[in-house]
């Protein structure tokens, strides 16, 4: 560049956006869950088991809470195993999206799921 120092501009409502993210997210997790018809302790055995995150159904709940902040590597599983981008999760849009969705139970042991269809 130039030589000279740069940061990046924020718009005024940045602060706005990021206020509250963990209380919205685990609203969201939840509400994600629910239309799955999954359990609380079968997305923690599923994070433990899959991605080698070693969660029990209380981390679930605390993260649907509010009371625990989830972490980025951790959100990003949670994505996955919704089926939905971590973008779509985290803002609570298309919760009901079917689209990339395949049973937990399909799938080789490496994770990849193939869609028919």
């Amino acid at each position: 560049m130039d030589g000279r120092k740069y940061r990046i501009g924020i718009n005024w409502f940045a602060p706005e956006a990021v206020e509250g993210v963990g209380e919205l997210f685990g609203h969201h997790a939840r509400e994600r869950r629910e239309y799955l018809n999954l359990s609380q302790q079968a997305v923690a055995a599923y994070m433990k088991d899959f991605f080698k995150i070693p969660w029990h159904q209380t981390v679930v709940a605390k993260i649907e809470s509010g009371e625990r902040r989830v972490k980025l590597n951790e959100a990003m599983a949670l994505a996955y195993t919704y089926g939905m981008p971590l973008d779509n999760l985290a803002g609570g849009i298309l919760v009901q999206d079917k689209s990339r969705l395949v049973p937990l139970d399909e799938g080789g042991e490496d994770g990849e799921h193939s869609e028919e269809g």
